[in-house]
């Protein structure tokens, strides 16, 4: 599931990383600031949830308080300059903070029991 939850974001923060880069390119041939100033600002939310989503192959917690993180810098971008599809971004955020926090909890319930896994249910 961390696997899962890493090759997501990825893919997620590559596609937000692309389109804010020819967001931000459209802006700047057409001299619209506005344009430049959001392709920033979400590629910065793209490069976040990749490595919110790397995070999540080592500890799981620091993975969700990227993801919160993001989601609250998404929400900012989306009430800034009222782009719906910027609240897109903050529902994958927060999915992939319930992900992580279901991949932190089987692990920590796996170390407490290791047990369990051996018995049938």
């Amino acid at each position: 599931m961390k696997h899962a939850v890493w090759i997501g974001s990825l893919i997620c923060g590559l596609y937000g990383m692309f389109t804010s880069i020819w967001l931000a390119r459209y802006g700047v041939t057409n001299q619209i600031s506005q344009l430049v100033a959001a392709g920033g600002a979400e590629s910065l939310a793209g490069l976040l949830c990749m490595v919110s989503g790397l995070l999540v192959l080592w500890r799981a917690w620091p993975a969700i308080g990227g993801f919160l993180l993001n989601l609250v810098w998404c929400s900012a971008i989306a009430a800034a300059y009222g782009d719906l599809t910027v609240w897109a971004w903050c529902a994958v955020n927060a999915l992939f903070a319930v992900l992580s926090f279901v991949v932190g909890r089987r692990r920590t319930m796996r170390r407490r029991n290791p047990a369990s896994e051996l018995s049938p249910s």
